[in-house]
């Protein structure tokens, strides 16, 4: 069901909160492996990246100093290690998913559409 599907994927984005990058440095990079395994993997990634968005880097929650601090080190890190191949996976996502899958397609979007602000576009 979807709830335990989100759950999932909440208690990973805090895992990448409390753990990312420095106890956990290969959390998202394993996650972006495994998009070969099916669309549910595909929606289960799209789910952890709309949880790490609003668990640990969206604004639209108001922050303190402490977790503004960690929602930096975080998206730091994703810069550093794999946003270049999270971008890359979205890509092919959208290719694959468009016409024979619309709505991981559409979740797709979304969730770009809560990084795409903050990378850098190369």
């Amino acid at each position: 069901p979807p709830f335990i599907l989100n759950k999932v994927a909440q208690i990973f984005a805090l895992c990448v909160r409390n753990d990312f990058p420095e106890g956990w440095g290969d959390g998202m990079t394993s996650l972006l492996g495994a998009l070969n395994a099916g669309l549910h993997v595909v929606d289960m990634f799209l789910r952890v990246l709309a949880a790490v968005d609003s668990e640990v880097i969206s604004l639209e929650f108001h922050r303190g100093p402490a977790d503004l601090a960690v929602a930096n080190k975080v998206k730091d890190a994703l810069r550093d290690q794999c946003i270049g191949e999270v971008a890359a996976a979205w890509l092919q996502i959208l290719a694959l998913t468009h016409s024979e899958a619309p709505a991981i397609a559409k979740h797709c979007l979304e969730t770009m559409s809560k990084y795409i602000h903050w990378i850098d576009i190369q």
